[in-house]
């Protein structure tokens, strides 16, 4: 057996053992497919408890935007049935990635108002529209608002501080976001060989 026969054979038998993925640099996650126990992020062995992660699509549900989303998403070549949620293993940093994120967001919102609280303690309000406005109070400002929004993502979105969705296939999901070494230890499938939406698909059926 050619060393190329035998890589195919280990990467469908991979396939079947662990049914994830990896799609052209993306990885592709089905819902209620089981995964490697390692981060998809560092491909770190080190993982804890499983963590739920629901990927969606941002657009609104309803009315005239929903519509044109849908139908944008369409064009794209999207089957989108709803969100698609998984469980997937992170080491104990990637893990609390979103914490991370809320924090830094809040030091930065915190600094933001203090600055601006401290300014008006120490303005004459009665001359304040006379008055230009400083870089550091400009700054403030920006953290402010920038730490709000860093702060608020992922609280609105917990999935984004891991993934973005690539593409939707019906309870499948394209992503990007997952490291090199973790799509490398997937098996990986040649379109003219095995086409991995043919695999989902027949997944799917047989459910």
């Amino acid at each position: 057996m050619s060393k190329k026969a035998r890589r195919d054979r280990e990467d469908r038998e991979g396939a079947e053992r662990v049914g994830a993925y990896r799609d052209a640099g993306r990885l592709v996650l089905v819902e209620g497919m089981p995964m490697p126990q390692r981060c998809p992020i560092c491909n770190s062995e080190d993982v804890v408890e499983p963590v739920a992660v629901v990927l969606d699509t941002q657009r609104k549900k309803a009315g005239i935007s929903a519509a044109i989303g849908s139908a944008f998403e369409k064009l794209k070549g999207w089957k989108y049935t709803g969100p698609v949620a998984v469980e997937l293993y992170f080491c104990k940093t990637h893990r609390w990635r979103g914490l991370y994120r809320c924090l830094i967001g809040l030091v930065m919102a915190l600094s933001g108002l203090g600055y601006l609280a401290y300014v008006l303690s120490v303005t004459d309000l009665r001359n304040a529209g006379n008055q230009s406005l400083s870089i550091a109070t400009i700054a403030s400002l920006i953290a402010l608002i920038g730490g709000f929004v860093v702060l608020m993502i992922p609280l609105y979105d917990p999935a984004s501080v891991w993934f973005k969705p690539y593409k939707f296939w019906d309870r499948a999901v394209w992503v990007t976001g997952a490291g090199t070494a973790f799509l490398r230890s997937l098996p990986a499938y040649q379109a003219e060989e095995r086409d991995p939406r043919e695999e989902i698909r027949k997944y799917l059926r047989d459910r």
